[in-house]
């Protein structure tokens, strides 16, 4: 296990640098109206590989083993370095810098910490990622002890929340030139907890994968207006240090729910586990629902 631990320390290490450039590089790459327009698509090629990867990989793990399937994924980030190497960017004048990193850190989260609609759409973040995505991390587990499958039922798991998340991506990306984020940002925060108390309760392989596409919609959704709200609330010069907080809020609190979900599957059972978090869910949208004027903040 401890080759898994290093290997995973290592892969947050680089998530850290990629992750809130990644983020932030968009608004460098199209105008600000079309931002939501670009995240969303962006979302949209990122799920349709989430539908196909998890098949592809089940299949090739069935055939020669899991060593495969590392193996070829390292081969295919040639063509991102590729695809890096044929952007035509403009030239970039870096600010100069007149303080240290940390106080660039402390900025980024007072700037954070001093804006109401920031902090609430971080809360959803954290939400989104303590009890959605750390529902997400025990389907491994449910595939063979819920349905009786083994690790294609658990492609195909992956496979339908992709399904659901390019659909979420695509009607995202379809209505992000409407005034209606704050609705939209509302609507994939119910979705979710419905989504997993139907998982919670399907003991059928295709109920299974229904109530997945439903939650892959609706935590897309949520996910996506979230990251467009926060880049349309922020200004350009505090961008990086902002999406920094983002990705630390996401990817640092997923582990953390993926822990809580576990402990809790291993001593209540798998079902359990995804019930109390869709209950958790549950209660934060009925909170977003009372909070009127930041939605109509939103748009």
């Amino acid at each position: 296990p401890w080759h898994i631990l290093v290997l995973a320390a290592l892969n947050g290490i680089a998530n850290a640098f990629d992750a809130p450039v990644r983020h932030a590089f968009v608004a460098n790459l199209v105008d600000r109206k079309d931002l939501t327009n670009a995240i969303a698509l962006n979302a949209t090629m990122f799920n349709s590989a989430v539908v196909i990867g998890p098949a592809i990989g089940g299949v090739i793990y069935a055939a020669f083993g899991p060593g495969w399937c590392f193996s070829i994924n390292a081969v295919t980030y040639l063509a991102v370095i590729f695809a890096l190497l044929l952007m035509q960017l403009e030239p970039h004048t870096p600010r100069a810098v007149k303080s240290s990193v940390l106080s660039d850190v402390a900025e980024g989260l007072k700037y954070t910490r001093a804006n109401p609609a920031i902090l609430l759409l971080f809360l959803g973040l954290v939400m989104a990622s303590l009890f959605g995505f750390g529902s997400m991390s025990i389907t491994p587990a449910w595939a063979v002890n819920v349905l009786g499958g083994d690790v294609r039922t658990n492609s195909l798991l992956l496979s339908a929340r992709g399904v659901g998340s390019v659909a979420g991506a695509l009607i995202v990306a379809a209505l992000s030139y409407r005034p209606v984020k704050g609705r939209l940002w509302m609507f994939g925060a119910m979705i979710p907890p419905i989504a997993l108390a139907l998982f919670a309760a399907a003991r059928w392989l295709p109920s299974s994968l229904a109530a997945l596409v439903l939650f892959g919609l609706g935590q897309m959704i949520f996910l996506n207006t979230t990251n467009a709200l926060v880049q349309n609330q922020v200004t350009n010069e505090l961008r990086g240090r902002v999406m920094s907080i983002y990705t630390l809020v996401m990817f640092g609190c997923f582990p953390l729910g993926s822990l809580l979900a576990g402990s809790m599957a291993q001593w209540f059972g798998e079902p359990a586990a995804v019930l109390v978090n869709a209950a958790v869910l549950s209660v934060f949208a009925l909170f977003i629902l009372r909070r009127k004027t930041a939605l109509q903040q939103f748009g």
